[in-house]
């Protein structure tokens, strides 16, 4: 029974694909955009939105502000998704989004040897933020994603990771590929801004502690490998730019140290399109210990 209900799903994200893939571009963002405020009214984890949105913004905007911004936190995850979709699309925007900068940045880095680790979060499209950087270093990147538990699903999204330019490194020997890419002087790029589990340490992220990954900044210092944290806007329908900043490597620094300035970055970034983040995870959801929920 469960076989069947995974193949249904499966059959459901294909039908929509196709539909998305033969529509024109700006009525398939329109329709995205509906879907997205359909979602918000139906309530779908909106109070988790407007929760985080409070706790990030606390006295920076208005009650009317932050609701806004929870609307249009719905309509650009709508976005993202459908513009998985139709990624073979959209390469020629991927493309264009690429300037003479970029590819100097990523290129000086992968130079200094051992790899790069561009590290991102669940901003603006991430997916097509991976196909930018694989078009960049003109090779495929290796990336960390967690397995779907729909295997038809899991399988079909892969599928269009590795059009995009992706290698997949997932839950099950993913530590293995990522390094396997370090040591072959390669790029790997890493999300690392949900909440994190009995490994996390605690860095502030607007304004609260947050439990967050170890990872990039445990790879960092134990391979001398740069870090560069990037995010692919969405800045019209089609259309993208890449915010992109090199972080800087100290003798003096710790996992701790290290990730705070990772994570201090893109929050920089978040906050010039917070419409754009991922607002539906429950962030700030473990605490330090003692500390009570918030």
């Amino acid at each position: 029974m469960k076989k069947l209900s995974h193949f249904l799903q499966y059959a459901a994200l294909r039908s929509v694909f196709f539909i998305f893939a033969i529509l024109p571009l700006n009525f398939t963002y329109r329709l995205a955009k509906g879907l997205g405020s359909l979602v918000y009214h139906m309530g779908f984890r909106k109070q988790i939105v407007l929760d985080n949105l409070q706790i990030a913004f606390d006295a920076e905007k208005t009650s009317a502000e932050l609701t806004e911004l929870a609307r249009q936190t719905y309509r650009n995850i709508a976005m993202s998704f459908i513009e998985l979709m139709i990624a073979p699309k959209l390469i020629d925007s991927v493309l264009q989004m690429i300037e003479v900068k970029h590819i100097e940045v990523v290129k000086r880095l992968l130079k200094k040897g051992g790899g790069l680790i561009m590290v991102s979060g669940h901003l603006g499209n991430w997916e097509l933020q991976g196909a930018a950087a694989a078009a960049i270093i003109n090779s495929t990147i290796t990336v960390a994603a967690t397995k779907q538990s729909n295997p038809y699903i899991d399988r079909f999204i892969t599928r269009r990771r590795n059009d995009l330019g992706m290698q997949v490194a997932g839950s099950k020997g993913a530590r293995k590929l990522l390094l396997r890419a370090l040591k072959n002087h390669e790029a790997i790029g890493l999300v690392a801004d949900q909440n994190a589990g009995r490994d996390a340490v605690f860095v502030n992220f607007f304004g609260k502690q947050a439990a967050t990954q170890p990872g990039p900044a445990q790879l960092a210092l134990k391979y001398k490998v740069p870090i560069l944290v990037g995010a692919a806007i969405r800045s019209g329908p089609g259309k993208f730019k890449i915010l992109h900043q090199e972080v800087e490597i100290l003798d003096a620094d710790t996992v701790e140290s290290l990730t705070q300035r990772h994570v201090k970055v893109l929050e920089g970034f978040i906050r010039q399109y917070p419409e754009q983040y991922f607002w539906l995870h429950r962030r700030w959801k473990r605490r330090p210990e003692g500390e009570l929920s918030i």
